[in-house]
């Protein structure tokens, strides 16, 4: 079975200077996700989809793989109540009730760092995330895993975000889709 791992930016905070994902292009995110999972269905035959569950991105993908029938999963680097408090709820109750959702639907593996590291090796908990990720796409080979990020081709706002996961499949020669939201939002 083939896995399509989710990367994607979460929903732009009202007072966020420069657009990534403003509230308005919910729409045409859902969109482009949905062709894009399609797109990798009609190619790699069966599939499975595996993201974290954040507002914007995730929760939209886990909403696809349902249409679709496409099973998902949803691995968190932090407890669920940790986790929607600082990547959900942000965005509104709206969004924390379409987590419940999901998390009602499928698998939430929650996966804390279980160690604490050194100073000067402080890793984040979202590169964590990114490193188990990829991980669990590829328990099956390189070949059988497809990277689909909703991204802007930019940096993010820390350590661990999108153009981190898709740099980490890139140097492991994992197959990597942008959906590229500079063009699908017009910004």
């Amino acid at each position: 079975m083939h896995t399509i791992l989710f990367t994607g930016h979460r929903l732009d905070a009202d007072d966020r200077a420069v657009a990534r994902f403003p509230r308005a292009m919910e729409p045409a995110a859902h969109d482009a996700i949905l062709q894009g999972v399609e797109a990798i269905v009609r190619e790699h035959g069966a599939a499975q989809g595996i993201a974290a569950g954040a507002s914007g991105g995730d929760i939209l993908f886990h909403e696809v793989c349902a249409e679709l029938g496409v099973p998902s999963r949803v691995y968190l680097p932090l407890s669920v109540r940790a986790f929607v408090r600082v990547s959900v709820a942000p965005a509104g109750e709206a969004w924390v009730r379409r987590f419940e959702a999901v998390a009602a639907r499928v698998p939430v593996i929650v996966e804390p760092r279980t160690r604490p590291r050194p100073a000067s090796a402080q890793v984040t908990p979202w590169e964590i995330s990114n490193r188990r990720l990829l991980a669990h796409a590829t328990e099956d080979g390189t070949g059988h895993a497809t990277v689909l990020a909703l991204w802007n081709h930019e940096p993010g706002d820390g350590r661990g975000g999108t153009g981190d996961l898709v740099a980490q499949a890139h140097a492991r020669g994992i197959e990597v889709r942008v959906l590229d939201t500079r063009t699908i939002f017009d910004l």
